[in-house]
């Protein structure tokens, strides 16, 4: 097991990390790189033929490496192994609830099955061959958020997937961190929209602008109705809130994305910042009808001062 502490500075998390160091056991502190450059320096340190990322605050099941490890081991064609996963909303007295059982998944997915707009594997659940990260290039620091989906899409241009039909993997989601995670959800989908792209320009020219671009790259992505939509939708969150800077930001950053009948329709409920109170109970129930339960929580506003 290799641990990697990418960056804090608290003597208290050292020391609780450096007590089990072991032979078994390598404990890394290092500056901050992100997640990409934490990921690929303990890909690096690791003597194993097979990669398994866990993801801080998740819980995997105590067969899920013995599982995936055989998975891989009968068909040497596959490139990884993925499973299905549980996400638990973790709230602030330690309680859990289920929040989604993720156990539709098939039990093999290709590359096409990677270009379409579900991201079946999150980065935590996966064991993969170390041969086959080290060959496509390792997780690539342009992506700050989204890693995974840009190597799953780099990786099974080589190879397909397959899934343990067994839930090994449970995604923790903490109640505490949910309002603050919102500009982290924004960027992660944005970036998981440009590997989709990148992907498709790799397969008609065998390059993409993180080739060419490097950590710039994100700079050049093409505009698209999906991400236009998706920042409307968070506008929608927070006007739901009454935070109408915030709201206003994510409506014109989706105009400027796109012009769609979603961004140009949010756009303009966001700039009404004056209404009747009965305008403004009706717009209200309206959004509270647009946004699902788990957006009910207040988020963390985007403007900081």
């Amino acid at each position: 097991m290799i641990v990697v502490n990418d960056g804090s500075t608290s003597p208290e998390v050292a020391m609780e990390l450096d007590r089990y160091r072991s032979e078994r056991v390598t404990v890394v502190h290092q500056t901050n790189t992100g997640a990409p450059g934490a990921l690929n320096h303990a890909i690096s340190l690791a003597r194993g033929p097979y990669i398994a990322v866990h993801d801080a605050g998740d819980a995997s099941r105590p067969d899920r490496l013995q599982e995936q490890s055989r998975a891989l081991d009968a068909e040497p064609s596959l490139v990884g192994v993925g499973c299905f996963t549980e996400d638990l909303m973790v709230q602030d007295n330690g309680g859990t609830t289920r929040e989604k059982l993720n156990d539709d998944k098939p039990e093999r997915l290709n590359h096409r099955d990677f270009l379409a707009p579900r991201n079946f594997l999150s980065g935590g659940e996966v064991m993969f061959r170390k041969e086959i990260h080290q060959k496509v290039g390792g997780y690539r620091s342009a992506f700050r958020y989204a890693q995974d989906r840009d190597l799953w899409l780099r990786m099974s241009m080589l190879g397909d997937f397959g899934i343990v039909q067994t839930m090994l993997y449970e995604r923790r989601i903490y109640a505490q961190g949910v309002k603050a995670s919102l500009r982290k959800s924004i960027m992660q989908k944005q970036l998981s929209h440009f590997a989709r792209e990148c992907a498709q320009m790799r397969m008609q020219k065998g390059y993409d602008l993180v080739d060419i671009f490097s950590d710039q790259a994100p700079m050049y992505r093409a505009r698209t109705k999906t991400a236009a939509d998706n920042l409307a939708r968070y506008a929608l969150w927070y006007l739901y809130h009454d935070d109408h800077e915030s709201a206003n930001i994510l409506a014109d950053l989706a105009i400027r994305e796109r012009v769609t009948l979603r961004s140009v329709g949010i756009n303009a409920i966001a700039k009404t910042t004056t209404v009747s109170n009965g305008r403004h109970e009706a717009i209200k129930s309206l959004l509270r009808r647009k946004i699902s339960k788990f957006d009910m929580q207040k988020p963390e506003t985007l403007i900081r001062r």
